[in-house]
C-alpha cells in the first residue's frame, strides 16, 4: 500500500482505519482497486435528507419532551460554541473543520434527551454524512446567513418545550439545506461539464 509507506504506519491499522471511513460512507471501497474517497451525488444527499426530515423531528420530539434544566444548560452550551467560532469568521480565525464540529455537537444536544438509542444512532449517523455535503455549500458553512437565525430560533422553541414548533422548525431548516446542496451539487455537475 502507498499510503502506509508515505505515513510509515504498517498495513493493518491502515486497512481498520480504510474500513472505519467506509463504514461512515467517507470512502468507497472499490474491490480489487483499494479505496478512494467518496464523491457526493444528488441521490444520495437527497436520502440523506429525506432520512433526517423524518427521523430528526422524531428524535427531537422525544428529547424535548425528556428536557430538563441540564439538558437546556448543554443546548446552551453548543450554540454558544456554534455562535462563537462563527464571530471568528470575521477574523479571519475560522475553521470550516470547527464549525462543522460544532454545528454537529449543536443539533446532537438537540437530540440528546431522545429515549430511542437507535433512533440518536441512527440521526447521528445521518448528521455526519450530511457534513459532506455541508462542505460543498462554502456560502453557508461559516454560520453567517440564515442558517445562524434558524439555529437560534431554533435553541429558543427548544429552550421553551414548544414541541411541535420545534420540530415544524427544525423540518423547514433541513429542507432549506437540502435544497442549498442541491444547487451547489447541480453547480458542481455544470462546472465539471466541458
Amino acid at each position: 500500500m502507498e499510503l502506509s509507506k508515505l505515513w510509515s504506519v504498517s498495513q493493518t491499522p491502515l486497512r481498520e482505519a480504510i474500513q472505519r471511513l467506509a463504514g461512515r460512507g467517507l470512502i468507497e471501497q472499490l474491490p480489487q482497486k483499494g479505496a478512494r474517497v467518496y464523491k457526493p451525488t444528488h441521490q444520495d444527499a437527497r436520502e440523506i435528507y429525506e432520512l433526517r426530515l423524518v427521523l430528526d423531528p422524531m428524535a427531537l420530539s422525544s428529547s424535548l419532551a425528556n428536557s430538563d434544566a441540564t439538558h437546556k444548560r448543554e443546548m446552551q452550551a453548543k450554540y454558544k460554541a456554534m455562535e462563537s467560532n462563527s464571530q471568528m469568521a470575521s477574523a479571519h480565525e475560522f475553521s470550516r473543520a470547527a464549525h462543522a464540529e460544532a454545528h454537529l455537537a449543536f443539533h446532537a444536544a438537540l437530540l440528546s434527551r431522545c429515549t430511542s438509542h437507535r433512533l440518536l444512532q441512527l440521526t447521528h449517523q445521518l448528521a455526519e454524512q450530511s457534513l459532506l455535503y455541508q462542505a460543498i455549500r462554502p456560502t453557508e458553512t461559516d454560520g453567517r446567513g440564515p442558517a445562524r437565525t434558524e439555529h437560534r430560533a431554533l435553541l429558543r422553541l427548544a429552550m421553551r418545550g414548544e414541541i411541535d414548533e420545534a420540530t415544524a422548525f427544525l423540518s423547514k431548516h433541513l429542507k432549506r439545506a437540502m435544497r442549498i446542496i442541491e444547487y451547489a451539487l447541480q453547480d458542481e455537475d455544470r462546472a465539471e461539464s466541458p
